[in-house]
């Protein structure tokens, strides 16, 4: 039996899936304690809005946010690599993701 050691955790070969998810996880894990959410205010459709961004990391380790208005998520957005914001959730116009993502830069 082939084993290899992950996350101080020994698998299977074959279950080389499940150590990446338990990797991924706690990633996750200390992006929420060390970079929790935080909120800002921006206009959307005319109205100033208040939004809770939630940062996340991809199993790369890019940083994008979860947009939240309520329970209500508005987009998921990331900082491409020159100064421009991009949407990869949502259907926000170009005009209101970069004003959020501008508050983000403000925030951190």
């Amino acid at each position: 039996m082939n084993l290899k050691i992950c996350s101080n955790l020994f698998v299977k070969t074959h279950a080389s899936k499940i150590c990446l998810l338990l990797k991924a996880n706690h990633i996750m894990t200390d992006l929420a304690k060390h970079n929790p959410e935080f909120t800002i205010n921006v206009s959307i459709k005319g109205k100033q809005e208040t939004i809770v961004a939630k940062p996340q990391e991809t199993s790369d380790g890019v940083e994008y946010f979860l947009c939240f208005k309520g329970d209500e998520q508005l987009t998921q957005i990331r900082k491409d690599s020159g100064d421009k914001w991009e949407q990869m959730w949502g259907e926000l116009p170009d005009e209101e993701v970069q004003a959020i993502g501008s508050e983000i830069t403000k925030q951190k």
